[in-house]
């Protein structure tokens, strides 16, 4: 039983409580992933100015920033109060300086609630990374919450980081 049975993680992270809409709350996501070098990347689209529509290239709040290790990774991401939950998939390859670029080029996207929003800009990422096969429809589950918890099967395991 040598080493592990995979190299990289790509990972989401879930605020369940942000963004009230009828019934409830359609949530927030952010994004992280595992370089190559073995340091971390991690970033989200967080709209500040909480406007239904940001015309790009202005200030959408996107934002990106390298850790060292998944610890600090996690911590900066539970200082953004994304404690609720990480999914993880891990991956024998990957593309992280693709995943760093779509990072930096979500900065200049804008934002619309509907369509170009923190879950669109997430899963550019991770498509980018290489995780896009298994990834839920963001059409069939529109809501970061509801996307997020349709993240299931033996690619994404959900859990706790708080």
């Amino acid at each position: 039983m040598g080493g592990k049975a995979y190299e990289y993680e790509a990972f989401v992270f879930l605020r369940r409580d942000a963004v009230p809409v009828p019934g409830g709350y359609a949530g927030h996501v952010g994004w992280g992933f595992m370089a190559e070098d073995g340091g971390y990347y991690g970033g989200g689209t967080e709209n500040n100015g909480g406007l239904p529509v940001v015309v790009a290239p202005d200030d959408n709040g996107a934002w990106i920033e390298r850790f060292e290790t998944l610890d600090d990774l996690k911590a900066a991401m539970l200082g953004l109060n994304y404690g609720e939950a990480m999914a993880t998939r891990h991956r024998m390859s990957c593309d992280s300086e693709a995943a760093r670029a779509q990072g930096e080029a979500n900065t200049a996207l804008g934002y619309d609630f509907v369509g170009n929003n923190c879950l669109n800009h997430s899963i550019y990422v991770l498509d980018a990374y290489g995780v896009g096969i298994g990834l839920p429809s963001n059409s069939d589950n529109p809501y970061p919450s509801v996307w997020f918890d349709a993240l299931e099967g033996d690619w994404w395991q959900p859990e706790p980081i708080g």
